[in-house]
């Protein structure tokens, strides 16, 4: 389903538990907002790149990480976005070029 979603994604770390609860996306993947993120119930990390040094951070807190690709996180951005558009102005077409 993500795959599909998303168009895939790069890496994974898996989180400890088998049955994520709450997903975060994100636009930086810093040990700071991992923290904060896990305080709020996230337990999957999803972002454009993986970053060594708060990957030690997500083992330790066990949440799960995912990291989509800079490219395919801003085409989905962009096609999220061109759907919200299209519902709050139904007379607005909206098209995402690559």
């Amino acid at each position: 389903m993500l795959s599909a979603e998303l168009g895939g994604f790069d890496q994974l770390q898996r989180p400890r538990e088998p049955e994520p609860g709450r997903a975060a996306l994100m636009n930086a993947m810093r040990p700071e907002l991992l923290r904060a993120a896990f305080e709020q119930g996230v337990s999957v990390y999803v972002t454009g790149q993986m970053r060594p040094g708060a990957l030690g951070t997500a083992r330790e807190l066990g949440m799960g990480v995912i990291a989509l690709g800079h490219r395919r996180s801003e085409e989905w951005g962009l096609r999220q976005l061109a759907r919200e558009l299209e519902v709050a102005f139904p007379e607005l077409s909206c098209a995402v070029y690559p």
